[in-house]
């Protein structure tokens, strides 16, 4: 098997419908070496939609019982989804970003997931905010216009803190955090599990 086929399986489980078709797909990944995604990336590819999840955030908070995800699969998936958008941009572009509504449980799930420098960088980076977090972006996106200068180190708060979120999740780090996490916290062992 090479990375090929890990694609074109992955490809073929997200077009073919549910059934005994999908299943022996899922089957053949199962047991496909992980070339380019792990076994959280791979469930989350074959399992979660995306759409239902980004509804348990508003501007009053986290509501898990808005998806039929278990709280915890959504803490991974937020962790996921925020570390990605700060990995393409920075603090400053997640907390500009509907992603950053995310940060409270951002900072959860690297805490429970034992990866506590990661945990720390993002608490102190909602705490630039002052004492209540706020949930609504168009808050935060006010809150980070106020800042002003022609250099990064002038208009971007969290400046300093990017470099050290990358170093804290870069590498296998992250991913087998991820992985534990998933297997052992959301009890989800197989490809097969929808959750």
């Amino acid at each position: 098997m090479n990375t090929d086929r890990e694609v074109t399986l992955l490809g073929e489980i997200q077009n073919t419908p549910s059934g005994v078709s999908r299943a022996a797909l899922i089957d053949e990944l199962e047991t496909t070496p992980e070339y380019m995604r792990t076994f959280y990336e791979r469930w989350f590819f074959i399992h979660f939609d995306f759409s239902h999840y980004a509804n348990c955030w508003s501007d009053n908070g986290f509501d898990p019982s808005r998806s039929r995800f278990s709280r915890e699969v959504l803490l991974l998936a937020a962790a996921d989804y925020g570390k990605s958008d700060i990995d393409n941009g920075g603090f400053h572009q997640f907390f500009l970003n509907h992603t950053g509504t995310y940060a409270p449980e951002v900072a959860e799930w690297f805490e429970q997931a034992k990866l506590m420098d990661a945990a720390k960088i993002v608490r102190q980076a909602t705490e630039v905010f002052g004492t209540e977090f706020p949930r609504s972006q168009l808050e935060r996106q006010r809150f980070l216009g106020k800042f002003d200068g022609e250099t990064r180190e002038e208009w971007d708060p969290f400046y300093r803190m990017d470099d050290c979120f990358y170093t804290a999740t870069d590498g296998e780090v992250y991913k087998s955090a991820a992985n534990r996490w998933l297997r052992d916290t959301c009890d989800i062992r197989s490809l097969k599990q929808s959750s």
